[in-house]
């Protein structure tokens, strides 16, 4: 992130595509400022399981490991963690052991990871691109990582 009118002045940016983007500025404070980061945090897993047809819920345990966490991506990462949650968890509540292991406890990272996986395809019936992006992770990290725990998507699917 860079401050476009002092880039402006350095000669790095275009005044006239600034005066266009400027039109509207909005200030929003980072997701770890924000007040109704709890409002927030539900209003997204809303959102994720709508989109996915489940009715996941998030323990309390899981909401104080979301609330204690800094956001540097904000709304994103928010939305990928939580999307990432509901596809481990498989429609069930969402446990601090749901979340990736940067926001919950530490766990045993290989089995936790090819467990991740088969709720990922279990949840998108076997489709890698779908499967992909509720981990939040390439396609191709997603076939790497289905090899090397020996998982076929195909078998996931109906």
């Amino acid at each position: 992130h860079q401050d476009l009118a002092e880039e402006v002045g350095a000669g790095r940016f275009r005044a006239d595509l600034l005066y266009r983007l400027n039109a509207a500025t909005f200030r929003l404070p980072p997701l770890r400022d924000r007040h109704d980061r709890a409002a927030l945090i539900e209003t997204c897993l809303a959102r994720v399981t709508g989109e996915r047809g489940l009715s996941c819920t998030l323990s309390g345990e899981a909401t104080q490991t979301l609330m204690a966490h800094d956001w540097p991506g904000n709304m994103r990462e928010l939305t990928n963690v939580l999307t990432y949650a509901t596809a481990v968890a498989g429609g069930g509540p969402i446990e601090p052991g749901h979340l990736p292991s940067g926001l919950g406890p530490a766990e045993c990272a290989d089995s936790d990871d090819a467990e991740s996986l088969r709720a990922a395809l279990t949840a998108t019936e076997g489709h890698a691109t779908e499967a992909a992006r509720s981990l939040g992770i390439s396609r191709a990290t997603l076939y790497r990582r289905l090899s090397r725990h020996g998982i076929d998507p195909a078998d996931f699917r109906l």
